[in-house]
């Protein structure tokens, strides 16, 4: 239950019916949800690995 009120307080339109949103999810200001993207895109995924590598990869990139 607290997850709940804690997703609902920094992703309220998270638990909106989904068949009642006409447009694309905002993503909140919240100093939580920031944390997140930084970690997924930077951590996660490592973004600029990914880029480092398809750069290499594409035609003229180094071999």
């Amino acid at each position: 239950m607290r997850a709940d009120d804690l997703l609902a307080a920094v992703f309220p339109e998270a638990l909106a019916c989904q068949e009642n949103i006409q447009s694309d999810i905002a993503i909140s200001p919240h100093p939580l949800i920031r944390e997140m993207m930084k970690d997924v895109l930077t951590e996660a995924l490592d973004l600029e690995g990914l880029e480092r590598v398809l750069g290499d990869i594409a035609p003229g990139g180094c071999a």
